[in-house]
């Protein structure tokens, strides 16, 4: 499930700290499946460079919330002084659990800033996450998934992913290195899921949590303390699982399309998908129907042109 982020919008009271501000929701009810394939469309589609559809994207499907134990936890991790004046969100109230010495005046003013206006927005009932921070747990996922995608190619001494776009992370120079940062990152990324055992269905819990009758400790006793999980957490899982099975991520043949994918998408009133294999050559129903009506118009031209 995703926790949209409601009524998101960008907010520029510091033009050089830009950030998404918008309001949690209130009920889970409000949260939404998770889309198929969300890490490998969606995501790697989106502009980071655009700031708007960056806050569209949140308001769809919710905030990264990045948040690492310690740096040791990431792979090559570059210089926090080299990454410069936007290193702050590398701090306590950024994407670290614990305070990082050795930042130089703007990181920690910076750091100050985004406390303040975090508890500005408290008040007002809503939340923030910068689009520096957001583009941070984008890239990361994207490049874990470059990785995964490119790995046949990688040469075991020599090369690493031919695209790499994180700014924070060094890029790895061979096959060793390139399973290295996908196996801490995953790791790193994975810990808010642990095995869960639940005895009630789907309406039960509804039930109790609009209950009026019980106590709020009865309520934690009988469903069990909420665990939050990040977006960024949840699209770490889909690599994941597609690691896990094996899956076989494809190309799609729609010459205007390209996209690599797992699951045909067939059409959404009837929620057909189909995994790669045997004849699936197209990402969804309307890139298959768009290249057979390229196909016919070529070979109609082909025939007139022949006559």
């Amino acid at each position: 499930m995703v926790r949209p982020f409601c009524g998101a919008q960008l907010d520029y009271c510091s033009s050089e700290i830009p950030a998404i501000v918008g309001a949690d929701p209130l009920s889970p009810h409000q949260c939404q499946p998770l889309p198929d394939e969300l890490y490998l469309r969606e995501l790697r589609e989106l502009d980071l460079d655009d700031a708007n559809e960056i806050a569209r994207f949140a308001s769809q499907f919710g905030r990264m919330g990045l948040r690492l134990g310690s740096p040791g936890e990431v792979p090559y991790l570059r210089s926090l002084v080299e990454l410069g004046p936007e290193a702050y969100v590398l701090l306590e109230d950024g994407m670290f659990g614990v305070s990082i010495p050795g930042l130089n005046a703007f990181a920690m003013a910076a750091a100050m800033f985004a406390k303040e206006r975090g508890m500005y927005w408290a008040e007002q009932g809503k939340t923030f996450e910068t689009l520096y921070s957001f583009s941070l747990a984008a890239e990361w996922i994207r490049d874990l998934t470059t990785i995964v995608l490119q790995l046949d190619e990688i040469d075991g001494l020599d090369g690493g992913p031919r695209t790499w776009e994180s700014k924070w992370l060094a890029r790895p120079t061979d096959r060793m290195r390139s399973l290295l940062h996908l196996k801490c990152g995953l790791h790193a990324l994975l810990r808010p899921f642990a095995p869960r055992l639940s005895i009630m269905d789907t309406d039960e819990i509804a039930e109790i949590e609009q209950s009026d009758e019980l106590s709020t400790e009865l309520k934690e006793d009988l469903l069990g303390p909420r665990v939050e999980v990040p977006l960024v957490s949840a699209l770490a899982m889909q690599l994941y699982n597609h690691l896990a099975e094996r899956a076989s991520f494809r190309t799609c043949a729609n010459e205007q399309c390209g996209r690599r994918f797992v699951t045909h998408q067939g059409r959404a009133v009837h929620g057909q998908n189909k995994r790669t294999g045997g004849g699936v050559k197209y990402c969804a129903y309307r890139c298959s129907k768009a290249q057979a009506t390229r196909n016919h118009r070529k070979r109609q031209k082909e025939k007139e042109s022949a006559t």
